[in-house]
């Protein structure tokens, strides 16, 4: 079957199987080399559930701590890892920045007893050549944006992983357009102060008013989209730890089905980890925010 849009003459086909349930899980990163090689594995066992394809992109923004050397590494040293993670190196920093430039890339595809037609223009690429005279992995780059299907994490690893399985299985089912995590839902919870349980409440009560938001939990940093989601993202402006809720406000403003699962949270996945919040100029950022979304939206 096809496998999506590829650039350039090339057009890459998988005996029996159907690319378009792959997966592209980014996680944004800036200064998480001590972490990102252990979050990686741990991300990897909890994919290793998906039947279907997965591809893992470390979008990074402006590291100044080595974190794309130690992604760097961590492939060279793992040849299993060479093809489902991917280094992107992204020309703006922010959380939303990243995610955002990922969904404008090409990617290898993973190697799993693929043919390639090299010579059959893009719309029409009915031809299937050998496998012998297959080009190599790395000259095959396509965008599985139109088809499969993209979300992202964030790097501490929060939200349980464990949980992305499920949340694909809701998309690939066509129950949701984006399915997003949440600390709130009847959950548990472990070494989560009183608060940043507060703050998240209040938080999410103001994007409810003014936003009109009818999630408990907007900021969750793991969501899983489709195509239609990725379009949606796609249009978001906010750089930073915003672009949740506009993508969600978006979402919403658009018609696209949402839903919300539970996810076990862990405050500190990794010992010794800084967290980057910083409550009361966050709070006020965050009011900034939804006001620039707000507007957007009504423009």
């Amino acid at each position: 079957m096809k496998a999506g849009l590829c650039y350039g003459l090339e057009a890459v086909y998988r005996a029996g199987y159907d690319y378009s349930n792959m997966l592209h899980l980014v996680i944004p990163t800036r200064n998480e080399a001590p972490y990102i090689q252990s979050a990686i594995r741990r991300l990897v066992r909890s994919l290793a559930e998906i039947k279907d394809d997965w591809q893992i992109i470390v979008a990074d923004n402006g590291s100044t701590d080595g974190t794309g050397d130690a992604v760097e590494e961590l492939r060279i040293k793992n040849d299993e890892l060479k093809e489902t993670v991917q280094l992107l190196s992204c020309p703006k920093e922010g959380k939303g920045a990243a995610i955002r430039y990922a969904t404008t890339q090409s990617y290898p595809v993973p190697r799993t007893s693929y043919f390639v037609s090299q010579t059959d223009e893009l719309n029409n690429c009915t031809m299937v050549r050998p496998f012998a005279n297959a080009v190599s992995l790395y000259d095959v780059r396509c965008k599985m944006y139109d088809d499969g299907f993209f979300g992202f994490i964030d790097a501490d690893l929060s939200a349980d992983p464990d949980a992305i399985p499920g949340m694909l299985e809701k998309l690939l089912a066509d129950e949701a357009d984006l399915v997003i995590g949440s600390r709130l839902l009847n959950v548990k919870t472990t070494n989560r102060g009183w608060l940043r349980t507060v703050a998240s409440k209040l938080f999410n009560g103001l994007t409810a008013l003014m936003l009109g938001l009818k999630v408990k939990d907007a900021q969750c940093g793991l969501k899983l989209m489709n195509a239609r989601g990725v379009e949606v993202l796609k249009q978001c402006q906010e750089p930073g730890w915003f672009l949740d809720i506009e993508l969600l406000a978006l979402a919403r403003q658009q018609g696209l089905r949402i839903l919300e699962v539970p996810v076990v949270w862990t405050e500190f996945r990794f010992p010794g980890r800084k967290s980057q919040i910083r409550h009361i100029q966050d709070g006020l950022e965050a009011i900034r925010a939804m006001w620039r979304v707000r507007r957007r939206l009504h423009n």
